[in-house]
């Protein structure tokens, strides 16, 4: 069943992703209703990069305070929130990986990067361009097609086994759809955050490609790195943001719609406008 897939031009729209609409089409991916979240909690104490800024939450105002300036009985209070815009579940943008080649590196569209870039983030392709993301979604159970709770430390996902998981599972990757890969790795989101983070399993570059050709428009893991860790080098990054224009979201929680054996299902997912920013922390949501 393949969504409505109005796609944009790289000049005027935002890499592969359509242009969003809630049709038919998408209606009836609805079933029952229910409502499955796919994201991980932000807090202090989550697994993230060292490089990356940790999550910080301090209250700048409580009700108390509030209230030696506002009319009672009123109350207020508000925070101050820091974090990477790549901590927690969040979504990777077109400027975050690019492609060396002539002496400089390029982004989505072959943009010379350092043409874009400024010490207040990037002047095109920041999150503040992605759409609302509605699309048809599959969730690729990898783990559960080789009868495993988790895959293997840094196992590679290839392109034969997207197809195992579209045969035994009945769904097949089709233009304008939204993949998640199901690892496992998700369990040792608050239990092991050191495997978490050093030994995820993950797409390789073959399967990367194999989505792509597929017609994949936005694709996501259960996993810190989305790919099979290859540091320091990202094929499947560079594949699928540089040369498609597929935007990558990492650390999803697929569980819940693992166990309930939910494979097909409308997606949504709601970047925020960080202006320049070279990702965003999303809730995504899958109703079937």
């Amino acid at each position: 069943m393949a969504a409505s897939s109005d796609r944009q031009s790289n000049s005027s729209g935002y890499g592969a992703l359509p242009v969003p609409r809630l049709d038919a089409t998408l209606q009836a991916l609805i079933g029952a209703g229910r409502v499955f979240s796919l994201q991980q909690p932000l807090t202090a104490e989550m697994p993230q990069w060292a490089v990356q800024p940790a999550y910080n939450l301090t209250t700048v105002l409580t009700h108390d305070e509030s209230s030696a300036m506002m009319a009672r009985p009123a109350t207020g209070s508000f925070e101050r929130i820091e974090h990477s815009g790549h901590s927690g579940t969040h979504i990777d943008a077109l400027c975050h990986v690019g492609s060396w080649h002539d002496d400089q590196s390029y982004v989505h569209g072959d943009i010379p990067a350092r043409d874009i870039q400024s010490a207040t983030g990037y002047r095109q392709l920041g999150a503040e361009h992605f759409p609302p993301i509605l699309v048809r979604g599959i969730l690729l159970d990898v783990a559960a097609a080789k009868g495993l709770p988790c895959l293997p430390d840094l196992y590679e996902i290839t392109a034969d086994d997207l197809r195992q998981c579209e045969q035994r599972q009945g769904v097949s990757v089709t233009p304008g759809s939204a993949v998640l890969l199901r690892t496992g790795f998700a369990q040792y989101w608050r239990t092991d955050q050191a495997r978490y983070m050093s030994a995820g399993a993950g797409s390789g570059a073959e399967a990367a490609r194999y989505l792509a050709e597929q017609g994949c428009v936005v694709t996501g893991a259960d996993t810190a790195n989305y790919e099979v860790l290859a540091f320091p080098a990202l094929p499947a990054h560079v594949i699928l943001l540089y040369e498609h224009g597929i935007p990558i979201v990492e650390n999803l929680n697929l569980e819940e719609l693992a166990v309930a054996a939910v494979h097909e299902f409308l997606f949504i997912t709601l970047p925020i406008a960080f202006t320049g920013s070279t990702g965003s922390t999303v809730h995504p949501i899958a109703i079937a």
